[in-house]
């Protein structure tokens, strides 16, 4: 049975990733709409630290756009991967590093 759980929850997290990678925008405003709320004050909301990470050289979402995210939250660190909107498909090890290297400093 827990096997079960944890190969769904393995499949909702890699969905999860893949539609913040391929479609950024678009799953932040199923987040608003689901919310019921602004995305800004859904992060101002949160308490824990909070790693955004984006490709340098996103064509479809500019790199200020994480920025932006960061202003509204001050847990908020934001990691630039050089890279563009897919950099996770086609770099998926930049991902653990950055994920290792933002927990040593929790």
């Amino acid at each position: 049975q827990n096997a079960k759980h944890s190969s769904n929850f393995v499949g909702l997290v890699k969905d999860f990733l893949s539609q913040i990678v391929t479609y950024p925008k678009t799953l932040l405003y199923e987040i608003e709409e689901a919310l019921g709320e602004d995305i800004a004050d859904v992060l101002s909301q949160i308490h824990t630290p909070l790693l955004i990470l984006w490709g340098k050289h996103d064509d479809l979402t500019p790199v200020e756009e994480a920025f932006l995210m960061q202003k509204y939250n001050s847990h908020a660190t934001v990691a630039v991967i050089s890279g563009n909107h897919d950099w996770l498909k086609q770099h998926p090890e930049k991902l653990t590093e950055k994920v290792v290297q933002f927990a040593k400093y929790l």
